[in-house]
């Protein structure tokens, strides 16, 4: 059997002569900025970004597939009950002699996508995977998780040696996990915790307190700590072995003042929003604080099913189940536990305050809460102006890695079928879809005025 050897003088070669001498490159996407990088549409379809990747024929021959053009991709219709989540995927056909783009539908019910086919008929890698929501009607970024680093999809192209990249994103996320660990401790009183909560990256992966994003022009990978964990680490290093006496009461705090306690075993920021109740239509918080977190916590819908009705949607279950119970044992016991106004139903007409108000402990804002008595689009305010919020601008916030997202509101269409929520451009209440994704929440919690804080605003159990 003769031995291919490549290049020669005056010599014809055929395709696996120049397949080889690609085969030592391994699996994977060019590691140049923006290759093959998605983007969403707000619809059911995405664009898949020009780029370079490298996939094999067979063990000793490598190919590439070169994509000059943007190419759009349409997902498959969404479940109606249940979510799944397919992959975009790069295929080397070995029968047809060509590559092509693709999405590679998920089995409803199942977290996972189909593993890429690497045979003698096909080889496969995926670029990024999208979760469909159930009932979804168009894909938006934060569905999208970027897997070009992920070893078991796709990875970066290296030629010869292998570069771990998914081995280098867990020790890097592993590191800020013992620095966590070492810093609690040193202080000794921060509850422990085994998951983020609150920061969800739009797009990309996370650890405990790092998030990676992918920016959705350039395609550029980066990795941020989180503002909260940033904040937690501010306060370790200036108070390490102090002890911090109680310093005053929430209730004498100016309205927009800035206290922090745990949520999940992190700080985070909440505004003191309200002293007392607006006017009848709340009872029980005579003697209460509201504070409204500061920071976008999570983003989720407002209720899988097409329903309005607040008090039975999954929003207001999760609020006061998962969320509640991310707070620590004392501050629990001190939540307030009131009625506030809202709609019943779906048909939005009928509200109902006072003692007939929904009886809850964590709540989501009205519109007319946050001074907007006119969302229009069919979103009818209820409730009392809390203050705080004069105009637009005042309402934009931020998701806690600096940009700036979309926020829920308890106030529904009075079709059934929506819900106000803040827009991330001009702090306005359109209604959107109570099964869309990507929107983040901002809850409010009522605590008695007579509840103290530290010399570093920090809420603490005062005996």
């Amino acid at each position: 059997m003769s031995i291919i050897t490549f290049p020669l003088d005056v010599t014809d070669y055929t395709a696996d002569a120049l397949g080889a001498w690609f085969a030592a490159r391994t699996r994977g996407v060019f590691a140049g900025e923006g290759h093959y990088c998605i983007t969403t549409n707000d619809d059911m379809t995405i664009t898949v970004g020009p780029g370079l990747a490298w996939l094999r024929m067979t063990e000793y021959w490598g190919v590439v597939a070169f994509h000059r053009e943007p190419t759009t991709l349409t997902v498959s219709l969404a479940e109606n009950t249940l979510q799944r989540v397919d992959a975009v995927c790069l295929q080397l056909d070995k029968v047809a002699n060509t590559s092509r783009l693709l999405i590679r539908r998920g089995e409803p019910g199942v977290d996972t996508p189909p593993p890429p086919v690497r045979d003698s008929g096909m080889d496969e890698i995926y670029l990024a995977t999208i979760k469909v929501p159930a009932g979804a009607a168009s894909i938006q970024a934060v569905n999208i998780a970027d897997q070009r680093l992920n070893e078991d999809y796709c990875g970066l192209m290296s030629d010869g040696t292998k570069i771990p990249t998914q081995q280098l994103h867990d020790a890097w996320t592993a590191w800020f996990a013992d620095m966590q660990k070492s810093a609690e401790k040193e202080i000794g009183t921060l509850p422990r915790s085994s998951e983020l909560g609150g920061s969800i990256p739009l797009q990309g992966t996370s650890g405990e307190h790092i998030v990676t994003t992918v920016d959705q022009e350039t395609g550029t990978i980066s990795a941020q700590l989180t503002d909260d964990f940033l904040d937690t680490i501010d306060f370790f290093m200036a108070n390490l072995g102090k002890s911090a006496p109680a310093a005053g009461t929430i209730g004498d705090l100016p309205i927009g003042s800035v206290v922090h306690t745990y949520v999940n075993g992190q700080f985070r920021a909440f505004l003191v929003w309200r002293h007392g109740a607006p006017s009848s239509d709340y009872t029980g918080y005579d003697n209460a604080t509201f504070l409204l977190q500061q920071r976008m916590f999570d983003f989720r819908q407002w209720n899988a099913t097409p329903s309005s009705d607040y008090a039975a949607s999954e929003v207001h279950a999760w609020l006061n189940s998962d969320y509640k119970a991310m707070f620590q044992g004392w501050l629990q016991d001190k939540l307030i536990i009131g009625r506030i106004p809202y709609r019943p139903g779906n048909d939005g007409s009928t509200v109902l305050k006072g003692t007939e108000g929904l009886e809850t402990a964590v709540f989501l804002p009205s519109s007319l809460e946050v001074g907007i008595s006119n969302p229009g689009n069919n979103v009818v305010a209820f409730g009392d102006n809390f203050g705080l919020f004069p105009d637009n601008a005042s309402r934009i916030a931020s998701n806690g890695i600096g940009t700036v997202v979309q926020w829920w509101l308890r106030t529904p269409n009075i079709n059934g079928l929506n819900a106000a929520a803040i827009s991330n451009v001009g702090g306005q209440a359109p209604a959107s879809s109570v099964t869309a994704t990507g929107i983040g929440m901002r809850p409010v919690i009522a605590l008695p005025q007579t509840t103290s804080y530290d010399s570093n605003m920090i809420l603490i159990h005062s005996k």
